[in-house]
């Protein structure tokens, strides 16, 4: 498969994967991706959405092929959940990660204005503690 104008090749060992994007055109391009049989057992990606970084789009879409290969292609309910945790894990700031200042920034205000409460698995990215419950974890209450 050729992804992006980065053009990664992907051998013949991906045929099931390349399928199942291929019948999910659809619904790919509703996420923000164009993309098009290729030829030659490849397909083109010619744009993604923003959040999903140009050197992640290769695994965001082996990942979610394989999601549709697991879950099967017939439920779109189903391919739209796990393209929208695919792209939400990929897009997400891992432990570990180097990051600018500003972009530090940005999600720290994101996160005390509260537009940001949960990962995208779920967990909780802040906790709101009373000073009773601080002083008592301290040994002073």
């Amino acid at each position: 498969m050729i992804f992006d104008t980065h053009a990664h090749y992907y051998d013949d060992a991906f045929d099931a994967d390349r399928d199942a994007l291929l019948a999910q055109l659809p619904l790919l391009e509703r996420f923000g991706f164009e993309a098009e049989d290729f030829g030659g057992g490849a397909i083109i990606v010619r744009t993604a959405p923003d959040d999903v970084d140009a050197a992640s789009i290769p695994d965001v879409l082996l990942e979610l092929a394989g999601r549709l290969i697991t879950c099967g292609t017939a439920d779109p309910d189903s391919a739209r959940d796990a393209l929208l945790h695919t792209m939400a894990c990929k897009a997400a700031i891992k432990g570990g990660q180097k990051n600018g200042e500003a972009e530090l920034l940005k999600v720290a205000k994101a996160v005390m204005a509260g537009e940001v409460k949960y990962c995208p698995h779920g967990r909780p990215v802040a906790i709101e503690l009373t000073r009773s419950q601080i002083e008592k974890r301290f040994g002073r209450a």
